[in-house]
């Protein structure tokens, strides 16, 4: 996973100088520290569509399978990987 965030090094605005202190705390406020850490989880914060409706579908109504059935064996498809679900 790559984060990429602007981020200030230092107050002044002056080239050569980094604040570690002000730059964690603007990391930190982005959010971008706990992205890390839940990454670090083994958590994703994302998932492909085709992994999701493969992994979830099971959850839906069987009428609403009925209906997406087509849907259901293309995302099943392009989603390797997948099959513990």
């Amino acid at each position: 996973v790559h984060y990429v965030r602007c981020i200030k090094p230092n107050t002044l605005n002056k080239p050569a100088i980094f604040d570690m202190a002000h730059s964690a705390h603007q990391l930190r406020c982005a959010g971008v520290l706990e992205a890390v850490r839940i990454s670090r989880m083994a958590y994703p914060n994302r998932m492909p569509h085709a992994s999701f409706v493969s992994r979830y579908a099971l959850l839906t109504p069987s009428e609403w399978q009925a209906a997406h059935e087509v849907d259901m064996a293309r995302a099943r498809a392009a989603a390797p990987g997948d099959e513990s679900a």
